[in-house]
């Protein structure tokens, strides 16, 4: 058994003094961002004492008990120190110049110049000029106490490099400190200073400031079982806090328990009729005060508008989509009964409901940095079970499509249904509200997606699955049918992505719901290929220039995803450089068949004489093969820290196998995963590059054909190996797509970019 005997330094008070206790409690319920409030001036004072007592407690107390441990924790074989913060502490919230510019310069920093911060900020409160001197004039002294951490951090890790020292914002927390105002218990608040006090022995980051990684509330109708159930299963497993719903309370709170019992702690139950007006305002309420935002809205809850009569008939009924008046639908007729009011039922459920719930939760969802909605539908719902050319044209005209025109087709088919004019108005007759309410469902959904340009807003038909709303019919499971509505909440980014096997990722990848950015070097093909995908009906996909090699498109990317979606889900690395040039036509090579592994056949003399290998292609090899992958990689990993199933995929190759190096040292080195590390691999590829420029290639070990495409792949792998190490909670791992006719494989190969593609 491990005894971890490290310190974590939480002890701390806000430094202001409360007026009106009953006033400040309703402010923070009417308003989110309260702490913007200048009412909040009124309702708490920030007096000298109560700021030097901050200051005494939450700075100079973290230095006085770190500085009585300091000699035990030599005595220690893991010596970690976990100093909580706040995100008030961020430089940008300091405010007076000089103190910013003295708490920002790493390299000077002591423990005197922070004295000096202090007593500045002391003074200038004492003489009332704070706003003058441009600190800040809100929680001043609990933000100053805590940037004053922040800095005692950075100099305790220089100090001490033998530690590992961090500070960490465990996020906004319902305690005493902040009147029980935030949106996380103090279970989830704890998670990550003990995440950092428990760090294992191979991770050494110290004198970091790590803010706690977003914790993602998603809300799920109509769960208490079946697809629903599902759903929350599969987000809860993610990591994501899920509010499951139903319209019976024994029932869901049943089915809260279970998943509890299998643990999935984060799952809490809230009664929600979607048809009930009070019941939906009673759920955003208790939503805004429990959590103050959604990130992931499921509209599941559903009826299927019909009363089952036969059973034993219905589950052997196998309806063909595209013809009602076969026997088949005869017999479904005679087992099935479709009243007016169960369809008046299910399009109320179904459109009503979901419109009702959608956006009642819109002003919390506006409040997450990356806002999902996900309308589970059916196939059903597609527009070739409305034979009527007009009510097609209004639903799938989406620039002219307005829930007022919707709400008036909705009414038009219960009147229809009601004087038995459906067939004659061109509505479905069989399962008619329905397919209806579906392909309503549908059209609603573009519109919502067409009016929040910053949200994640689809439609997803989870296949034919074993339910009771499709009356037990399907070859699906819930747990299949989950999967394809929780897709759809996850974010890629693939890289040289505008042709070959990257632009079939993306494909393969939007196909499954999932939101990507197609990215490339050339702005008007990676445009271009976007465009076709559009028009193939893939929606969910954007395109954003970048290029591997060049570090400020590499940041320009990285700003745009977390403006834009406050986090990533997926990376896949494919962008590559063969590191050759063609001596012969393209067409010559198409014939050359040459074998994986065998560098002195005929075929592989016949590629030598071919191709052209320069120390300039070699070195493009390298630098895009592994020092892109490095460049972007690092570059997106806070945004891949802050989603809750973060996945890099590194798109490598059977030549990056260790049998192409000749060399038994170069290949221990890069088989050594325990002792591996990058500067490792970045010593190993100055060396090849030297070697290939001195001309020692076989003499040292290296491969002599295709040898920088080759060494890269090695590197990659053995890259992948690191990452999945340091990150272990993510899910890293390279892949070999195949020989794939590609332009990096001109165009040899036996397998399409559709094929290759499916491993990644």
């Amino acid at each position: 058994m491990v005894e971890h005997n490290n310190p974590v330094n939480n002890a701390g008070i806000g430094g202001v003094r409360i007026v009106d206790k009953d006033q400040l409690k309703v402010l923070m319920l009417e308003d989110e961002k309260y702490l913007e409030n200048p009412k909040l001036k009124q309702i708490w004072t920030e007096p000298y004492d109560d700021a030097e007592k901050c200051l005494k407690t939450n700075y100079y107390g973290v230095k006085a008990v770190t500085e009585a441990f300091i000699p035990l924790l030599e005595l220690s074989d893991s010596r970690i120190i976990v100093n909580v913060s706040s995100a008030m502490g961020i430089l940008k919230n300091v405010g007076n110049e000089k103190a910013f510019e003295v708490l920002s310069d790493a390299d000077c920093l002591t423990e005197e110049r922070i004295d000096v911060v202090v007593n500045t900020f002391l003074n200038d409160l004492k003489e009332g000029c704070l706003e003058a001197k441009g600190w800040p004039t809100l929680l001043s002294a609990y933000t100053i106490s805590k940037a004053s951490v922040n800095a005692y951090t950075r100099i305790l890790a220089k100090k001490f490099p033998t530690f590992r020292i961090n500070c960490v914002c465990p996020g906004f927390v319902k305690t005493d400190i902040n009147f029980n105002s935030g949106v996380l218990t103090v279970e989830q608040g704890a998670k990550s200073p003990v995440r950092l006090a428990l760090l294992p022995d191979n991770i050494t980051s110290s004198g970091f400031f790590f803010v706690r990684e977003e914790v993602s509330f998603a809300v799920v109708t109509g769960a208490n079982k079946g697809i629903g159930l599902e759903i929350c299963r599969q987000l809860a497993s993610k990591g994501i806090t899920v509010v499951l719903t139903a319209r019976d309370q024994t029932k869901g709170t049943r089915t809260v328990e279970a998943l509890k019992l299998s643990g999935l702690t984060d799952v809490i139950f809230h009664q929600l009729d979607v048809n009930d007006a009070i019941s939906v305002t009673s759920f955003a309420d208790f939503t805004k005060t429990r959590y103050g935002k959604v990130d992931i809205l499921v509209n599941n809850a559903g009826d299927n508008g019909v009363t089952v009569q036969i059973s034993e008939v219905v589950k052997d009924l196998n309806i063909r989509d595209s013809d009602e008046k076969d026997e088949a639908a005869n017999l479904w007729k005679e087992a099935v009964k479709e009243t007016y009011e169960r369809a008046q039922q299910c399009i109320e459920t179904n459109y009503y409901g979901t419109k009702r719930v959608t956006e009642a939760l819109l002003p919390l969802l506006r409040l997450s940095n990356s806002a999902r909605i996900v309308n589970v539908s059916s196939l059903y719902g597609q527009l070739k079970y409305i034979s009527s050319e007009t009510i097609k044209e209004e639903l799938s005209n989406v620039h002219c499509l307005t829930n007022e025109k919707l709400d008036e087709l909705m009414r038009k088919f219960l009147k229809d249904f009601k004087e038995g004019t459906l067939r004659t108005n061109g509505w479905p007759v069989i399962a008619s509200a329905y397919k209806v309410s579906k392909a309503a469902m549908n059209a609603y959904t573009r519109i919502l997606a067409r009016e929040l340009p910053t949200f994640r807003v689809n439609v997803v038909h989870p296949g034919l699955v074993k339910t009771d709303l499709s009356l037990n019919r399907g070859n699906l499971t819930p747990d299949e049918g989950a999967k394809a509505p929780v897709m759809v909440a996850l974010c890629a980014v693939v890289t040289g992505a505008n042709k070959g096997i990257g632009l079939e990722i993306c494909r393969q990848l939007a196909i499954n719901g999932i939101t990507v950015i197609l990215t490339a070097r050339d702005e008007t093909r990676g445009t271009r290929s976007v465009e076709a995908l559009k028009g193939s009906g893939l929606a969910g996909v954007i395109f954003h220039q970048l290029d591997v090699n060049d570090a400020t498109s590499v940041t320009s990317l990285a700003g745009f995803i977390r403006t834009r979606y406050g986090k990533l889900d997926i990376l896949v690395n494919n962008a590559g450089d063969n590191g050759v040039r063609l001596q012969i036509t393209e067409e010559a090579m198409k014939d050359m068949n040459f074998r994986y592994g065998d560098e002195n056949d005929e075929i592989a003399k016949l590629l030598e004489e071919s191709i052209e290998e320069t120390y300039e292609r070699a070195k493009q090899s390298i630098e895009t093969n592994y020092y892109g992958t490095i460049r972007i990689t690092e570059a997106l990993l806070p945004l891949l820290q802050l989603s809750n199933s973060a996945r890099i995929v590194n798109v490598s190759s059977v030549y990056g196998q260790l049998k192409f190096i000749s060399s038994e040292t170069i290949q221990e080195e890069l088989r050594n995963v325990d002792c591996l590390t990058v500067e490792k691999l970045d010593e190993l590829m100055q060396k090849f590059l030297k070697d290939f420029k001195d001309g020692m290639l076989e003499t040292n070990g290296w491969p002599v054909l295709v040898s920088a495409y080759k060494v890269s792949k090695a590197a990659i792998n053995a890259y992948t190996r690191i990452l999945a190490r340091k990150f272990p909670t993510f899910r890293v791992n390279v892949v070999h797509p195949g020989l794939v006719k590609t332009d990096i494989a001109f165009q040899q190969g036996n397998l399409t970019p559709d094929e290759g593609a499916k491993a990644p």
